[in-house]
């Protein structure tokens, strides 16, 4: 056991490790699960207000176009710019 509480988010930067990962080795359908994971766990833990949540939409954002998802990735980038803005 490693003794580290997941209600603490520790595993947030996991899941965005394990997304890039997948993203680049072009395995867009795991990429996009474990940001979409990462970011239900920042929005869990943290809340939407919470500085690191535009990160994650960002992160989201950049492998949703490449899946051609460009819809969504917009919403989620200008999500991303206005919390970054506040």
């Amino acid at each position: 056991q490693h003794g580290l509480d997941p209600g603490e988010g520790w595993g947030i930067p996991v899941l965005t490790n394990l997304a890039v990962c997948y993203d680049n080795l072009g395995r867009a359908e795991q990429a996009e699960a474990m940001a979409r994971e990462a970011m239900a766990q920042r929005l869990a833990y943290h809340g939407a207000d919470h500085e690191e949540f535009p990160i994650g939409e960002t992160d989201l954002a950049v492998i949703l176009m490449k899946r051609g998802a460009f819809a969504e990735a917009l919403q989620l980038a200008e999500s991303a710019r206005r919390g970054f803005a506040e």
